[in-house]
């Protein structure tokens, strides 16, 4: 995913634009054709919601004084049926973002920004105030069912509503929302905030700086990375279930997972688990870790803390070792594993 250079506080994204910019609305539907599809902006709003027909169609809202001087190109590539708005620029007023606000991304000729394209092509400045082309683009992609949309957007919020389909949002900065998805969806954010309900199959997030949080993600794999912020997940069903922040905390609220790992440079880390479960890694380096297993786990638990007062388990078990700092004991007789290190931090386990 493209990272672009963001400088000031990116704030009020979900503002609309000034009346003034409203009024030059000036909106058109393409068709998209094919089980593939793509759309490329580099500024404004982008939504994603159930299509009725059989060819996905995309309303594109072209907005700002400069409006006019946008163009909608659609075509090939690669494999995708593609949606593209051009903007003949290379600094370009996203009021929007307010005042002392910029990012930059580098765009070729054609329109399109990514990193398969080995960051090749001219920088392209997005600012909130000043000179340069005063224009944006919302968009509402209307998805037909069992279609892959995969959006890139460089500033902008991201929402997507009740569709049956692969869904991949890229976007450098601005916040995501979906709720409702049958489908795998793979969300990359440079800088914003991420929220999904109901995701029925895998899910993937990534986010440079911004909490995320999850609620009834059931199906495939659940894994979340963020550079900066926390990480917040209810009543999650996976095959297994990775997370990952540099600083924040992790909490994990009724999850059935067999296999879960965390991960976080700073922060306390709290999962409550109640299906099967066979493996929990648990790693931070500064921070307090609270794990609940179901009741009929069976297998060693080696836990690790900066103290020998930092460890306390709430239930029986057969000691195997204890040291300074440490503790190995065993739960039955089954190969279920539970491992736990804070580098500075208590641990406690517990069981329903």
């Amino acid at each position: 995913m493209f990272q672009p250079r963001i400088t000031g506080a990116i704030i009020a994204l979900g503002l609309a634009a000034p009346l003034c910019t409203d009024l030059q609305a000036q909106t058109k539907s393409y068709p998209l054709s094919g089980s593939r599809v793509a759309v490329y902006n580099l500024a404004g709003k982008l939504s994603v919601e159930a299509g009725s027909g059989s060819t996905t169609t995309v309303e594109v809202s072209q907005l700002g004084s400069d409006a006019g001087k946008l163009s909608v190109v659609t075509g090939e590539r690669g494999n995708r049926q593609a949606l593209r708005v051009v903007y003949p620029s290379d600094r370009i007023v996203y009021p929007v973002l307010g005042r002392h606000s910029e990012s930059d991304v580098q765009v070729d000729d054609d329109g399109f920004f990514d990193s398969d394209r080995g960051g090749r092509g001219h920088r392209v400045e997005i600012t909130g105030s000043g000179s340069g082309l005063e224009a944006h683009a919302d968009i509402k992609v209307k998805l037909a069912s069992g279609t892959s949309v995969d959006v890139h957007l460089a500033c902008g919020d991201v929402t997507v509503t009740d569709v049956n389909g692969d869904i991949m949002v890229s976007t450098g900065s601005g916040d995501v929302d979906a709720s409702g998805v049958k489908g795998d969806l793979d969300i990359d954010t440079g800088s914003g905030n991420v929220t999904a309900e109901k995701v029925s199959g895998p899910l993937k997030i990534d986010t440079g700086s911004g909490d995320v949080k999850i609620r009834g993600q059931n199906g495939g794999s659940l894994k979340i990375d963020t550079g900066s912020g926390n990480i917040t997940a209810d009543d999650a069903t996976a095959d297994h279930i990775k997370m990952d922040t540099g600083s924040g905390d992790i909490e994990l609220n009724g999850a059935t997972a067999p296999d879960a790992s965390f991960d976080t440079g700073s922060g306390n880390v709290t999962a409550h688990f109640s299906g099967k479960l066979d493996r929990v890694s648990v790693e931070t380096g500064s921070g307090d870790v609270n794990v609940t297993i179901p009741a009929d786990f069976s297998g060693t638990l080696d836990l690790e803390s900066s103290n020998d007062d930092g460890i306390d388990i709430g239930f029986p078990v057969q000691l195997v070792r204890k040291d300074e700092g440490e503790l190995r004991a065993k739960v039955g007789t089954g190969s279920g594993e539970i491992r736990v290190e804070t580098g500075s931090g208590s641990v406690k386990i517990d069981r329903k």
